[in-house]
């Protein structure tokens, strides 16, 4: 089978570092590992290596002058990015349309009803109502939101949190399936060393605590950093990885400093997706200080299918995928006495971290893997094609 992957959302580079790009290609990956051709048409391709040999990626360009306003710069580049997919699909002719879904992206819905292919929807959050966009006129993307969501023959969303959400868009309950985010074991194992990474930051005779990912204000790092300082006063060899880069980089730098802990706390900027297993194989402890309930976190996945010992917010998927003091250590967001406690608890019991990990790994090794999740997929399709067959 041939899908095409559509992306209209320009801030996802497709070969980028981000969650959500990582999110992409793993997807694609395990598809083509399971048989299936798979090419991209994006608005946004990235600095990586575009020619990967696996499959064809296609870029449309984005409208991205701010004076056109958010809606109308997005509504024409979805007609830019249809106007292109029709010519590709004529070439490629795809069995399946699997698209992520973004504000006024209706080239899917326009794909399937041209082409009468079968469409899936992919939602990670709701956008409609987040900070991602300053839009003009919010109703109007309403409007076309819904258009959207009742087209697709699936939808796919990545936590349950935002199933009324679409259900209330009129779309039946039946067609809308959880499929979170999930992990790579063969990329991300125990087995992995850290020691380069622990000689490279001088690290080899501290305890790490680390944290992967984007310095964002949804991440609440200055939680983490408040905890910091009292996690020293109890373990003196204590040290904080922080991987990743974002627009909150420099507050945190500052914050540091004024708190005088720059002895103890470590940027690394950003590193290539390759090289993030090696940077979590050198910590101790793995953190995610908070998260939106909307949010599935790939992080999340990859500390636990390398067996670490995780401490994460008892929100969303937290909650109903895993038990506190089983898989990880389940805590309030923002607590930043919670978190120092559960930092100094992990330091102190080691059996503890090891049970935590060793569980964490069995569990996402049975239900969290990008394959397990591409064969999801795949029998939806094929529930979705069962069920065009009995209407024709």
């Amino acid at each position: 089978m041939k899908i095409a992957y559509l992306c209209e959302d320009s801030q996802i580079p497709i070969t980028g570092v981000k969650g959500a790009s990582i999110h992409i290609r793993e997807v694609i990956n395990a598809l083509i590992k399971l048989g299936h051709e798979v090419f991209i048409i994006t608005t946004n391709v990235g600095t990586g290596n575009r020619k990967n040999g696996r499959y064809a990626i296609y870029e449309v360009s984005p409208f991205t002058s701010k004076k056109l306003g958010a809606d109308l710069r997005m509504t024409l580049t979805s007609r830019k990015f249809y106007k292109k997919a029709k010519t590709i699909f004529n070439i490629e002719k795809p069995d399946l349309i699997y698209e992520r879904y973004e504000l006024y992206g209706n080239a899917g819905m326009k794909l399937t009803q041209k082409f009468n292919i079968p469409f899936m929807l992919e939602i990670n959050a709701a956008l409609l109502w987040g900070p991602k966009r300053r839009l003009n006129f919010r109703s109007l993307a309403g409007y076309a939101e819904n258009n959207i969501f009742k087209s697709a023959g699936s939808i796919i969303i990545t936590t349950d949190n935002l199933k009324d959400y679409v259900i209330r868009k009129g779309v039946d309950e039946n067609k809308v399936f959880e499929i979170p985010d999930g992990v790579d074991l063969e990329k991300f194992n125990p087995e992995i060393s850290g020691i380069s990474i622990r000689k490279k930051y001088k690290l080899e005779k501290k305890q790490v605590v680390g944290f992967v990912g984007s310095l964002s204000k949804r991440q609440d790092l200055p939680t983490l950093l408040d905890a910091a300082e009292k996690c020293r006063q109890q373990i003196p060899d204590i040290h904080f990885l922080i991987v990743g880069k974002g627009f909150e980089e420099p507050k945190l730098k500052k914050l540091v400093k004024n708190n005088k802990l720059d002895d103890v706390v470590t940027f690394t900027c950003a590193v290539p997706y390759n090289d993030i297993p090696a940077h979590i194989a050198a910590m101790d402890i793995t953190v995610l200080p908070n998260m939106s309930i909307y949010s599935s976190p790939v992080k999340i996945f990859e500390y636990m299918a390398m067996a670490k010992p995780t401490i994460a917010p008892a929100e969303g998927q937290m909650n109903r995928f895993f038990e506190n003091e089983k898989e990880m250590l389940l805590i309030k967001s923002g607590n930043q006495e919670q978190l120092a406690s559960s930092i100094i608890k992990l330091f102190n019991d080691s059996a503890l971290r090891k049970r935590l990990g060793s569980n964490a790994r069995h569990k996402v090794s049975n239900s969290y893997t990008w394959n397990h999740n591409a064969k999801r997929i795949l029998e939806i399709y094929g529930a979705l094609k069962k069920e065009e067959r009995q209407e024709a």
